[in-house]
């Protein structure tokens, strides 16, 4: 295991942790769909050098916050693949807006 991230509260609310300008932030969400959530935590993954943003908002959710921050420790051990983490969040969006289109009739 590489040096363990160290989160932080952030200003928006969630938990922020930095390593190798790389910033791993977990959220929580208090509503969707007016409905409190089973699994409020999410992860957004965001590399500041090359731009890359990843966020878990749609894919996976976590039931605690540890659990976050146990996945953001694995993505910064290279245990998740990111390449097919990135696929399976274009595959639910891309669903997503399919069905969009199938109700407005496009």
């Amino acid at each position: 295991m590489k040096k363990p991230l160290i989160f932080r509260k952030s200003v928006y609310g969630g938990e922020l942790a930095q390593r190798d300008n790389i910033e791993y932030e977990i959220e929580y969400d208090h509503w969707i769909d007016n409905k409190t959530p089973e699994a409020p935590y999410y992860v957004t993954r965001w590399d500041k050098t090359s731009e890359d943003y990843i966020s878990t908002y749609r894919v996976r959710r976590f039931l605690t916050s540890e659990e976050a921050k146990q996945f953001c420790q694995d993505m910064y051990d290279g245990k998740i693949d990111l390449s097919s983490l990135r696929a399976e969040i274009i595959s639910v969006v891309v669903s997503e807006y399919n069905i969009a289109m199938k109700v407005r009739g496009i």
